[in-house]
């Protein structure tokens, strides 16, 4: 029964990612990362890693790129679709 519940939340991890990947352009690249995430956790060596240290390092990685990277458009490299049709 282990097996079944095991597999039946690496579906729903799955399938979470996958709908949120498929949503609009200002959300996919963050199912994108919820799978990489995921996959990379479960899937490393010759079995799942259930050390939550290395689960909690990556995800927090992940979400500290992202509000790197947000940050960065935002504040100190804007271009907004706005200021580029002006210029044409």
């Amino acid at each position: 029964m282990s097996n079944v519940k095991r597999a039946a939340g690496h579906r729903q991890t799955i399938s979470t990612a996958a709908w949120v990947a498929a949503g609009s352009e200002r959300i996919t690249y963050a199912g994108l990362q919820i799978a990489l995430a995921f996959f990379m956790c479960i899937f490393q060596g010759f079995a799942p890693d259930t050390d939550f240290n290395t689960i909690r390092n990556r995800t927090v990685g992940i979400v500290l790129g992202i509000l790197v990277s947000s940050i960065v458009f935002q504040y100190l490299w804007p271009e907004r679709e706005v200021e580029r049709n002006e210029e044409d």
